[in-house]
């Protein structure tokens, strides 16, 4: 079903890791600082109309009620003494919940509906502040290119150059530990995670000059190292889980193998086996060509 003027909010995927949760107050306030690039064809698009019942539609199924009190939990942190019942409406315009931060653009889309709905006359940044609530990535959806600071503070960066990023799609399926859940337990039981805190701040200043200084190799190394660590804190939680997979594994390898042959590609993965491949517009055919070769149609623009 199609609405007219539906919010659309855009997916962003970590170039430093968001991984671990400090407190509320209200804001999420994160354990590690962040830095993401927001996506250009993976997005969602969500409606909300006055309805008899509260009802949550994802790419036109009705959803079950814990996938809907998730949901409606969010909407009554924003609005709290909401009378009136509504019919959420979401599109989304990739693979759910399989490791491509669908939930950062689908927050990002609610809290821009609901701010339109409601008339909030949110800014931008009380929106990104807001939607980082429903999800810890969703604030960094509204900049190309994001900062999540370790005070809470969401603001945007900027480079001079044509970052590009593709997605090789080696499951579709639903994670079997939700993102929240992984952290929760990571940050609980990791015996390196005071490790990674200090891994992540530094990553982050680190991210930001290279940005500033147009360093893409510089950048792609710093990704790829935090990537690393974020996951070896999955491996020493107890119990001890992972999100890659052999093919995972495989895939970064044949990256590295690109980059090893004169193609400046780097990859990144998230709370998912998918693997993303950062580069520049400008190597972009030569980048989608060897991507093509081995996945075929496995492999998406970002």
């Amino acid at each position: 079903m199609c609405y007219e003027d539906m919010s659309v909010a855009y997916m962003n995927i970590a170039i430093v890791k968001y991984w671990g949760k400090k407190e509320y107050s209200p804001y999420l306030i994160p354990l590690v600082p962040s830095i993401s690039y927001r996506a250009e064809h993976l997005y969602t698009k969500t409606k909300i109309i006055l309805s008899t019942k509260d009802e949550f539609y994802l790419n036109d199924t009705l959803q079950d009620e814990k996938e809907s009190e998730k949901i409606f939990s969010y909407v009554d942190k924003i609005i709290p003494n909401r009378t009136q019942k509504i019919k959420i409406v979401s599109y989304n315009i990739m693979p759910t919940a399989a490791g491509l931060a669908s939930s950062s653009s689908a927050y990002s889309a609610l809290i821009m509906e609901l701010n339109k709905f409601f008339s909030l006359n949110l800014s931008i940044n009380e929106m990104a502040k807001l939607a980082s609530i429903g999800s810890g990535s969703a604030g960094r959806s509204f900049y190309n290119l994001s900062a999540f600071d370790e005070k809470g503070e969401i603001y945007e960066l900027h480079t001079n150059l044509n970052l590009k990023m593709a997605a090789i799609i080696l499951s579709s399926s639903k994670k079997s530990i939700s993102s929240r859940k992984a952290m929760e337990l990571c940050v609980k039981t990791s015996p390196i995670i005071d490790e990674w805190v200090k891994i992540g701040k530094k990553s982050f200043e680190d991210m930001k000059i290279a940005l500033k200084n147009d360093d893409f190799d510089l950048i792609g190394k710093i990704m790829e190292t935090n990537t690393m660590f974020m996951h070896k804190t999955m491996i020493t939680s107890t119990p001890s889980f992972t999100y890659l997979t052999d093919e995972s594994y495989e895939c970064i390898e044949y990256i590295k193998k690109l980059r090893l042959n004169g193609l400046r590609v780097y990859f990144t993965t998230d709370a998912g086996s998918n693997v993303k491949v950062l580069y520049l517009k400008e190597d972009e055919e030569e980048v989608m060509k060897k991507l093509k070769d081995k996945y075929k149609e496995k492999v998406v623009k970002c």
